[in-house]
């Protein structure tokens, strides 16, 4: 979804300056996160096999979620120019693992990951039509990122829980496309 006023969007120009806002449903690789987290519901899963339990349940991956953001165009020609932005990224996603014998009892596993980037790059714009236009930007940017890690187990015995969560932050690069 993008929401640009007439006046500020990103049509051609010979030289002039814009705001693009921005925000949606994304699709989340997750690369080593969901790796990470499925070898730790993998292992508590052996764990409740190990007890002599019969376990049930799926670990599913960090994927959906939502982005949003603003991005200041400078344009340095009819179809091309500078951008830079500031987005916030945003993913979680539940999983369960249940045991129905006696002792019966429920394991919740609930990651979430946010990212903030501040994003520096260049744009082309393709004209498509009459009021239809297609933007390529790549760039770099510098990204702030956050997982957390809540994980509850409910038994007959009562509740407990634990949450664990790590930072990082560094360099990376980015592209998009756009449909306007």
């Amino acid at each position: 979804l993008t929401a640009m006023p007439g006046w500020a969007s990103a049509g051609p120009k010979q030289f002039g300056f814009g705001l693009r806002l921005h925000g949606g449903l994304n699709y989340l690789q997750g690369g080593d996160i969901n790796g990470g987290l499925q070898g730790l519901y993998d292992w508590f899963y052996a764990d409740v096999i190990h007890d002599g339990y019969v376990p049930q349940g799926n670990f599913k991956a960090l994927h959906q979620g939502f982005e949003g953001g603003a991005d200041l165009l400078v344009h340095l020609g009819r179809r091309f120019g500078l951008v830079l932005g500031v987005e916030y990224l945003r993913a979680a996603q539940e999983s369960l693992l249940t045991v129905n014998s006696s002792p019966s009892g429920e394991m919740s596993f609930k990651p979430k990951i946010t990212a903030t980037p501040l994003k520096l790059g260049a744009f082309f714009i393709l004209p498509m039509g009459r009021s239809l236009d297609l933007m390529l930007q790549v760039g770099a940017g510098y990204y702030w990122t956050k997982v957390y890690y809540d994980t509850t187990v409910t038994t007959s015995a009562g509740t407990s829980s634990a949450r664990y969560d790590v930072s990082a932050s560094g360099p990376g690069a980015h592209a998009s496309l756009a449909i306007e």
